[in-house]
């Protein structure tokens, strides 16, 4: 998965570490965001699968 840094720093809800960083951060990365969740969302199926044993 390749996401960006501040879509991640967003998405985890960090606080800016300065206040310009704040000031220009009028986006949100909403669309971005929900991409990166649904990719977070889908990696567990991508994975392979191998059937426990019962016991």
């Amino acid at each position: 998965m390749k996401i960006p840094a501040d879509v991640l720093e967003a998405q985890h809800a960090h606080a800016k570490k300065n206040e310009i960083s704040q000031a220009y951060d009028l986006t949100g990365f909403l669309e971005q965001r929900k991409s990166a969740m649904q990719q977070w969302a889908d990696h567990p199926y991508a994975l392979p699968w191998t059937p426990m044993p019962c016991q």
